[in-house]
């Protein structure tokens, strides 16, 4: 199975939109491009516990903000799965957040909660993925353990803030003991360090998970029965091929 999900996770990061989810990408795309203009200030990474550094709103974002194919993978993942409740662990500005929105905006069920550790990146986030889609989402400003308890029933999990690996594989097992079955357990930044690469690989082996894939930046771990997931992957098997540079060229 998790050839076959790896199969799947890269055909919905590179397949070209649909007609249904083009607006919604645009819409995220042009806030993240909103986002990359901006000149203001905003705390860093540790301005949770205390820090007192600020960095320019455009310039974080560049670099806290999932890539684009990633983005698209979540949207896509949410569409697929259409679970009733999605948790971001790392809300950074929203960009990610407000992908996660749409897709449940677009299918017309299940709630967002998106947590954040940084008062001032917290604000920017409720902001944008406001914008994105309105009326889904719950912004929560604290520490991830405080808020563990969003974790209950939730249907794709995303875990995008702590890169150590004694506090995430701690998230790893609160989303084994506390999400919905079947559950999407989405990590970020697989290959963040030699570390965090090792605790990926780990985790692929890990009997708790009916299966686990790679694509881009991404770990997908799958909890629970999955052949519910199969049969409605069939959605996506019309999609059109992204031509290739050879036939783009002869077109």
């Amino acid at each position: 199975m998790s050839r076959a999900l790896e199969r799947t996770l890269r055909r919905l990061a590179t397949a070209p939109p649909a007609p249904d989810e083009a607006t919604d990408l645009e819409r995220c795309a042009a806030l993240r491009d909103e986002l990359l203009a901006r000149g203001d200030e905003v705390g860093d990474v540790f301005e949770a516990l205390g820090g007192t550094t600020v960095v320019r709103v455009g310039a974080e974002a560049a670099g806290a903000s999932v890539p684009a194919v990633e983005a698209v993978l979540l949207y896509r993942l949410v569409r697929l799965l259409r679970p009733r409740r999605v948790v971001e662990l790392g809300s950074a500005f929203g960009v990610s957040g407000a992908h996660l929105a749409s897709a449940l905006a677009a299918e017309g069920c299940g709630e967002l909660v998106t947590i954040e550790g940084s008062p001032s990146r917290h604000e920017i986030a409720a902001e944008t993925i406001e914008r994105a889609a309105a009326g889904v989402t719950t912004a929560l400003c604290g520490f991830f353990e405080d808020h563990l308890d969003a974790l209950g029933g939730a249907g794709l999990v995303f875990v995008d803030g702590n890169h150590q690996v004694e506090p995430t594989l701690g998230y790893v097992d609160e989303v084994v003991a506390r999400a919905a079955r079947p559950c999407a357990l989405v990590l970020d930044d697989v290959d963040w360090s030699p570390e965090f690469a090792r605790m990926w690989r780990s985790l692929r082996r890990d009997g708790r998970f009916t299966a686990a894939g790679g694509v881009a930046g991404l770990g997908v771990l799958l909890l629970g029965e999955t052949a519910a997931l199969r049969g409605r992957a069939t959605r996506w098997a019309s999609w059109p091929r992204p031509r290739s540079r050879r036939t783009a060229a002869t077109a």
